[in-house]
């Protein structure tokens, strides 16, 4: 009996009830078969009820599909949250303009989002040619699927800091490009540590585990690339007679001071960096023993004119040695090393050329210092 049946029944019987309370006929029909209205009543409470509870189910699972739903909305609403108070987000169009900012970004920068908002992230490049350089960026990002890069920005008040960078483009469904997507890692407390780990505290320059860095990586490009390079190894003249007769911090501030003026006397790609005592070594990439040479004197010359106060005069030796296939670092450095001792053993104030080492049975017993 199926549950149409059944309705049809019941209704039947609800709007029969005038006409059996004036028919005795179907009064009598109803009475010969009791047995069939009360299991017609049965199946239709039962069916009743199995909707009922049906619908309450229903009614319940729904709650309960909306309860889960507001759960993850508000699970997205607070990770989404955290990721504008936290991470350095940024999103542009396909020509670089900006879109979205995340506060935490705005908070870095200095800027607003109205004020980012109306332009590209090129016053945050440090470089002269900002625009360029983020057109590279975007590029190579496209060519990639990513770009990564370690780089200083500067904010709103001019401000300097380390970022790592990250590009990536977006496509939509067509695969048409629609923007990029940056997100960025401040690194600043990194790099301070970094500066710190290979910088000598006294003068500020490369210290001697940053310079054996650099010392082999210019070894290992001109080994590759055929390309040359010098290094000049100065130490400063009779220095001990300065800490002796002036006192220690009357020698750390010439050494700082003389470190200050070979800096300021070399290019932009030359390497200074302290050796030890009042030792200094200069790679200089690019650089022929002629040419390395001139820069020598030319420092030599500088020193000893310069007034260093409370010291009246200040004289150097250098030692050259410049780089030849074959050589390795160990090698290369005492050429210079060699050429150094020389230039101390002929009256210092003066240059020599490094040359082919030769196994030396005084070398331990060297005095640099008088």
């Amino acid at each position: 009996m199926g549950f149409n049946y059944l309705v049809s029944c019941l209704t039947l019987l609800l709007f029969s009830q005038p006409l059996m309370a004036n028919d005795s006929s179907l009064m009598a029909e109803i009475k010969l078969h009791p047995v069939i209205f009360l299991v017609s009543i049965t199946l239709i409470i039962i069916v009743l009820a199995t909707m009922t509870r049906t619908l309450q189910l229903l009614r319940s699972r729904g709650h309960k599909q909306f309860r889960q739903l507001k759960r993850e909305r508000n699970k997205t609403q607070t990770n989404l949250a955290i990721i504008d108070k936290h991470i350095l987000l940024v999103n542009t169009d396909q020509t670089g303009k900006v879109t979205k900012v995340s506060s935490a970004f705005c908070e870095q920068t200095g800027y607003s989002r109205e004020q980012l908002k109306t332009g590209t992230l090129q016053c945050l490049l440090t470089e002269k040619n900002s625009a360029l350089v983020l057109q590279q960026r975007y590029q190579e990002a496209r060519q990639k699927g990513f770009v990564s890069v370690e780089t200083q920005e500067k904010n709103a008040y001019g401000g300097l800091y380390w970022v790592k960078l990250q590009i990536e483009p977006q496509y939509d469904g067509n695969g048409n490009l629609i923007g990029y997507t940056e997100i960025r890692e401040d690194i600043s407390t990194q790099k301070k540590l970094e500066e710190l780990w290979m910088t000598d505290q006294l003068t500020g320059l490369f210290n001697r585990s940053r310079l054996d860095e650099l010392f082999d990586a210019e070894l290992r490009r001109a080994n590759r690339y055929g390309t040359h390079f010098s290094i000049l190894l100065l130490d400063i003249d009779h220095f001990k007679q300065i800490n002796d007769t002036q006192g220690h911090l009357v020698g750390d501030d010439v050494l700082y001071a003389a470190a200050k003026l070979l800096q300021e006397n070399i290019r932009d790609v030359d390497i200074l960096g302290r050796w030890g005592g009042e030792e200094f070594l200069f790679i200089l990439p690019n650089t022929n023993q002629s040419e390395a040479l001139i820069l020598a004197e030319k420092l030599r010359n500088t020193l000893r004119d310069h007034p260093f106060t409370p010291v009246n005069k200040l004289t150097a030796s250098i030692g050259i040695s410049s780089f030849t296939a074959g050589v390795d670092a160990d090698e290369l450095f005492k050429r210079a090393d060699d050429a150094l001792y020389r230039a101390k053993a002929k009256g210092r104030d003066r240059v020599e050329l490094g040359m082919v080492s030769i196994p030396n049975p005084n070398e331990q017993n060297r005095d640099r210092s008088a």
